[in-house]
């Protein structure tokens, strides 16, 4: 009932996060390729677990990027360097594993393998490891809390948390419904492509470290 209250108490500050909600998450990035892939290479059941895995993570990285974990990470020119430089490491590290694994991997309407555990391992690297992310996403976000009352600031996280929650869903189904359509090299191509784009990433996450430094 609280939680209604607050909605329909703040309807244009709920809306307003929704908008800002979408517009995060729509452009291609890891959480996208996470979903498309695993709405590619599992059954819909299975993929719609997996979606909820990587909207928690979002869901837990918005709410501490919106109460001013970039204002902290750009105080500290250490602290930004130490971020993007793990990342770096840990964004080339799962594009090599996607190249790896590609040519395993193959569409079919059963589950292709990835555990639980692995699933809820990966949603956490996508959401937590990306320092770009981490930095751009928590300035975007704080920005925005500063300019809210006390009584705006839950209806408008209520409605990226919302915004975020229908897109992985909704592309989840999307993909699911189509992919028996898709040629069957699909899942392949795909990986290769997402692999590649996520070391890409990595080594210009490594550039940026280095341009902080010098």
């Amino acid at each position: 009932m609280e939680v209604i209250d607050l909605i329909t108490g703040g309807d244009i500050i709920f809306y307003n996060g929704l908008l800002l909600g979408f517009a995060l998450v729509a452009p291609i990035g890891m959480q996208n390729l996470y979903v498309f892939n695993n709405a590619l290479s599992n059954s819909l059941q299975r993929a719609y677990l997996y979606s909820m895995f990587i909207w928690i993570a979002n869901s837990s990285f918005v709410l501490f990027a919106y109460f001013r974990f970039g204002t902290l990470v750009n105080a500290y020119l250490l602290l930004k360097i130490i971020v993007m430089f793990v990342g770096s490491f840990l964004v080339i590290w799962m594009g090599a594993i996607i190249l790896r694994t590609s040519q395993a991997i193959q569409l079919k309407t059963e589950q292709n393998g990835m555990t639980v555990k692995k699933a809820l391992t990966s949603a956490l690297i996508v959401s937590w490891a990306n320092p770009q992310a981490i930095i751009d996403g928590s300035i975007t976000l704080s920005a925005f809390r500063g300019t809210l009352n006390n009584q705006e600031v839950w209806p408008f996280v209520l409605g990226i948390v919302a915004a975020t929650f229908i897109w992985f869903n909704a592309i989840t189904f999307i993909i699911s419904l189509l992919k028996t359509r898709l040629p069957r090299n699909i899942i392949f191509w795909f990986n290769v492509v997402s692999g590649t784009i996520l070391i890409g990433y990595g080594f210009y996450l490594m550039y940026e470290v280095y341009q902080l430094i010098v």
